[in-house]
């Protein structure tokens, strides 16, 4: 009876197995059988085998009728299988030399049921040469002597070791006990996780070899290595996650602990986004959506959104185009009914409170309501709206691309239970709003976007999601706008937009002054961050103040940090403005209109990102002359409006203009009443009809006419992702060089002051330095 059996199931793989055997008989250790299993091969796989078993009686021979894959194959050799101990080879794989040496005198010594050992990953193609490292990491054994029930929950549970069963060997009765419960479940791939779980959950003993790689993993030669998947291939590979089920059908058969289920959601998760990411790098772009629907129909809708999620978090520029045949857009959405809103917060901002007064619209029109939000809220009295829940999702802020499967499926089950059909997404820029988009069209729910800024506010940051954003919003039902060039941006890429005006605050409405103020009170009021430029509202008045010392200044809002309101702070301070200057924060309701009829002019610094601002509107409902920097593109400032533009950055201007509003009686008033007739238009917008045409839509294709603008667009998109990539490229190459160069002279002063003339040095200047240090 040999001591080693080692099993080889082999599927159409004349062109390798004569190396694998090769392998097998070439080692140094000789008391062993083969048993290569012809897995019904088309080719000539099993003549090779029996003719090499005619030329050594250690090889043994036998043939499948039918293809019945990997699990039951090494199933039919482990039953045939007379050694002490057992081990499998893959057909296009090879064994060190040394192995069965190695191993035999490893368990002779220290006898245990699973023997761990390293793999040695050959790369078939250089470009493949990337995946040997991280290969060889996953595949490598546990630093850990594991004992009892520790073996499965090690490598299933805490995920501390593989299930691959090729780079093992194991005690011959604990292998057979393993496979007796091996079934066909279908699963063509994923069936070593399927088999080793049996043996590990009888398995009582485990133990790896460091720094022994006996197994060689030739990469590209088998499935695994292939550059290009095919449809049916994939098919092949999205059902994986069935190795899943089978383990817990054998679980379950067990009547188990609770603890042996611990860990398989994860493992389902990381066969799908193995398969997600099959499709992103090797299955023709054609097939993706096919790829996409199949993934949904197997695995439940949000799982598959949330496995490619991950895996195009990045790559969101090409992966919606592939997907827009995908059955998720065939559908037509019902009429609406039920909507929920969604941004990331219910107070602070402008943003929020569109989306509240919104939601009051829509209910005054017989819409359900629910709003979505990513932060906790609690309600006051002023801000509640009757019959609207405002409910908590899992903030995309706190969870990275490999936990979105946990807002997925919140998200999806909210949808769900409150019968939602329509949701309208403030978080325009959001990087999760592709994905929750398909969670949201699983369920067949018109997806709005509403635009709160301006298209090409991510140019500011040299971010690729300017070119990405127009690809994603093209599947969307329909955009909202706020403003004409935003309108015909997106309108290359989707018919259905529709521009808006944004509500007028209640407190606004009635609250506003019948006069103008005749306090020499400036006023700037929004959120003290970066993009609002509250250091330019500063330098502003530091101007106005030097000319009229009786001026004060209001600057009102929420800062963005801590940090930065400080920063703002200080530098009032250091501008000489200490008590002219009032800070008095966040603003609503009566305190906001109140700080509103003291003023006598509006101040706005807002850079060129700035979508529709609110105060804006809020200070021409009180009557407020304003002085801003351009923003040619806003609606608010069109014609004779009460507003004086003047170029970026440049305070003294702007000042100039405020002090003449301070001063000049007639001209203040000219403007305030100017201010007041320009909100005819936003008083008298229909917001009824445009959200009642908004909730009829379903998806929307690129405008028909505007074929050379849509190729135009996508040809200055391109440009900007190749060079905002290659000027990422070229930063992070300048940082790796001073964080090397930083390194180096660290090293070298460290050498330094470890110097015996460094040393020498500080002896002799310590009376000098105390002395100093006296003095100072």
């Amino acid at each position: 009876m040999p001591k080693i059996s080692i099993i080889i199931p082999a599927h159409n793989n004349e062109g390798t197995l004569n190396r694998s055997l090769d392998s097998v008989l070439s080692q140094t250790f000789a008391d062993f059988e083969a048993i290569v299993v012809d897995d019904a091969s088309t080719d000539r796989t099993y003549e090779i085998a029996k003719e090499v078993s005619c030329l050594d009686d250690r090889v043994s021979c036998i043939h499948l009728e039918e293809n019945v894959h990997g699990a039951l194959a090494r199933k039919c050799g482990v039953q045939k299988a007379l050694g002490e101990y057992i081990m499998f080879l893959d057909a296009d794989d090879e064994l060190d030399q040394d192995a069965f040496e190695i191993l035999h005198r490893e368990m002779s010594a220290k006898p245990v049921d699973v023997l761990h050992f390293g793999v040695t990953v050959k790369p078939a193609r250089m470009h493949e040469a990337q995946v040997v490292d991280s290969t060889e990491r996953f595949l490598a054994p546990c630093k850990e002597i594991l004992c009892g029930q520790e073996v499965y929950e090690a490598c299933f549970t805490e995920r501390k070791y593989n299930w691959n069963l090729v780079n093992k060997m194991f005690s011959a009765s604990v292998c057979r006990k393993g496979f007796e419960h091996v079934r066909a479940i279908g699963v063509h791939r994923g069936d070593d996780l399927y088999s080793y779980a049996g043996i590990a959950y009888y398995a009582q003993s485990y133990r790896g070899l460091s720094n022994r790689n006996l197994y060689i993993y030739n990469f590209g030669d088998g499935q695994d290595g292939s550059s290009i998947v095919d449809f049916e291939r994939y098919k092949e590979l999205s059902d994986s996650y069935k190795a899943v089920e089978g383990v817990r059908a054998f679980l379950d058969e067990q009547n188990a602990p609770d603890l042996y289920y611990k860990g398989l959601d994860g493992i389902e998760r990381a066969l799908m986004d193995n398969c997600a990411n099959q499709c992103r790098h090797m299955l023709s772009r054609k097939d993706t959506a096919r790829a996409f629907d199949l993934s949904c129909s197997k695995w439940g809708g949000w799982q598959a959104v949330a496995s490619f999620a991950r895996a195009y978090w990045e790559d969101q520029g090409s992966f919606p185009s592939m997907i827009s045949e995908s059955s998720l857009f065939a559908a037509q959405p019902v009429k609406a009914k039920r909507i929920a809103a969604y941004y990331h917060a219910y107070y602070g901002g402008g943003a929020e409170g569109v989306m509240r007064s919104l939601a009051k619209k829509w209910v005054s029109m017989g819409y359900s309501v629910i709003l979505l939000v990513d932060k906790e809220t609690e309600h006051d009295a002023e801000n509640y709206i009757e019959g609207v829940d405002v409910i908590k999702i899992p903030s995309i802020f706190e969870l990275d691309p490999a936990h979105y499967f946990v807002r997925a499926e919140a998200l999806y089950r909210i949808l769900l239970e409150r019968e939602i059909d329509t949701i309208v997404y403030h978080g325009w820029l959001n990087h999760s709003l592709l994905w929750d988009m398909l969670v949201a069209k699983l369920l067949e729910i018109r997806f709005v976007v509403h635009c709160h800024g301006v298209f090409s506010h991510c140019v500011n940051f040299l971010d690729t999601r300017f070119a990405e954003m127009p690809k994603v919003y093209s599947l969307a039902d329909a955009i909202v706008t706020l403003n004409a060039p935003d309108s015909m941006f997106w309108g290359a890429y989707n018919k259905n937009v529709f521009q808006t005006e944004n509500p007028i605050s209640i407190v606004a409405k009635n609250g506003h002054a019948t006069s103008l103020s005749m306090e020499k009170v400036v006023l700037w009021m929004g959120r003290i961050s970066p993009e609002k430029h509250p250091e330019e509202a500063l330098f502003t008045f530091f101007h106005v103040h030097n000319e009229d010392p009786e001026a004060r200044f209001i600057l009102a809002g929420a800062a963005a940090n801590e940090q930065y309101g400080a920063k703002i702070r200080a530098l009032s301070d250091d501008l000489g403005l200490t008590g002219f200057v009032e800070f008095p924060g966040w603003l609503d309701g009566e305190e906001k209109a109140s700080c509103l009829r003291r003023a006598r002019v509006f101040l706005m610094t807002s850079e060129a990102r700035e979508g529709y601002p609110l105060t804006l509107v809020e200070s021409k409902v009180f009557g407020l002359p304003c002085i801003m920097y351009e923003l040619p593109y806003l609606s608010l400032v069109d014609g004779d409006c009460g507003v004086v533009s003047v170029p970026f950055g440049r305070a003294e201007v702007a000042a100039r203009e405020v002090a003449a509003v301070l001063c000049d009686d007639d001209r203040a008033k000219a403007m305030s009443e100017k201010a007041k007739k320009s909100l005819a238009r936003i008083a008298n917008f229909d917001f009824v009809d445009l959200w009642n045409k908004v909730f009829s839509t379903s998806r929307g294709e690129p405008a028909t006419d505007g074929g050379n603008l849509r190729l135009m667009l996508d040809t200055l998109l391109e440009a900007y992702t190749r060079g905002t990539h290659e000027k990422i490229a070229a930063l992070r190459k300048s940082n790796d060089y001073l964080r090397k160069r930083n390194k180096a002279l660290e090293e070298k002063n460290k050498k330094f002051s470890q110097s015996n003339s460094w040393m020498v040095g500080r002896a002799i200047t310590w009376l000098p330095r105390k002395i100093a240090k006296l003095f100072r």
